[in-house]
């Protein structure tokens, strides 16, 4: 199944591209997402929770990163498995990076496959909802954490007596674990979303 999202970042493409090399940080910027381990020799160890009503999943894998500087492009691919459920998915995203009013502007293309008991949840339309209200809350999770870098790299420049501390105290604060996806609160958004555009369409009649 193939998915393209984009969103909008109030940040310069110089400012935001160094920052989609931090996986780390990207990582943590996606719900549910967490790293498994170090990152070694370019490939990242990768869980992801999810929840599905009664349904816990747990997936577990890895993924590469490759990057285009020149051309400001990557891509992320990689392959996880719950054994819980026998669930099995792997997948390919491209990006890429361009310049817009806002500041910038990031296009994905997802190309992926699940298969196993949590395949059935797979269901276009459904998927593709979701993955605009996860790609929402990653472009929020992510715009925090560059404003967090701004107004760090302002204090570590406006002080030169060692008040560092007050910087990257300020940085950290705001860099937390991602908390675990709840596809439950999502489809309570998405069916919310749904519900106001329906009256915004019987208020036009």
């Amino acid at each position: 199944m193939q998915i393209t999202q984009s969103f909008e970042l109030p940040c310069p493409p110089s400012e935001v591209w160094p920052v989609l090399h931090d996986i780390t940080l990207l990582v943590d910027c996606l719900p549910g997402a967490s790293l498994d381990g170090p990152v070694e020799l370019g490939v990242t160890p990768l869980r992801f929770k999810v929840k599905l009503g009664p349904i816990a999943a747990a997936f577990v894998g890895t993924g590469q990163a490759s990057f285009d500087d020149e051309r400001c492009t990557g891509r992320f691919e990689g392959t996880a498995i719950d054994r819980r459920t026998s669930s099995h998915v792997k997948g390919v995203a491209e990006f890429a990076l361009t310049a817009c009013a806002a500041g910038s502007s990031v296009e994905v293309n997802v190309d992926y496959a699940l298969s196993g008991s949590l395949a059935q949840f797979s269901r276009a339309g459904i998927v593709r909802e979701l993955a605009a209200l996860l790609t929402e809350q990653f472009a929020f999770n992510l715009s925090q954490r560059l404003q967090s870098q701004a107004v760090s790299e302002t204090l570590i420049g406006s002080t030169q007596t060692g008040d560092d501390t007050l910087a990257s105290g300020t940085s950290a604060a705001v860099l937390g674990q991602s908390a675990p996806l709840s596809v439950g609160v999502l489809l309570r958004r998405m069916l919310s979303a749904r519900w106001a555009r329906f009256v915004g369409l019987l208020r036009l009649r």
